[in-house]
């Protein structure tokens, strides 16, 4: 994410152009090896843990909601994310 804000029309969220296709689609228009797919797996899984993290949770994380970009790498295609609080840790 670029930038969050308010104006006069709501909330608005930027977010990189990603020019690509979706998780779902990279899956399906060719044969693929098990170690490039767990490999962007891998990176998707990666990028959510640093939401995590950061204390953003995307709730509704699925293949046709990331895009994998011309230059590789996956990329959340919506706005779905959700600041959280984390409760403390049990003694």
């Amino acid at each position: 994410m670029f930038d969050v804000g308010v104006c006069d029309r709501g909330v608005y969220v930027a977010m990189e152009l990603v020019e690509g296709v979706t998780l779902r689609t990279w899956l399906k228009e060719q044969a693929r090896g098990w170690r490039e797919v767990l490999a962007l797996f891998v990176q998707a899984g990666s990028g959510l843990a640093a939401a995590h993290e950061a204390g953003l949770v995307h709730h509704d994380f699925k293949p046709d909601n990331v895009l994998v970009g011309a230059r590789g790498g996956p990329w959340s295609a919506t706005s779905a994310w959700r600041a959280c609080t984390r409760s403390p840790a049990p003694t």
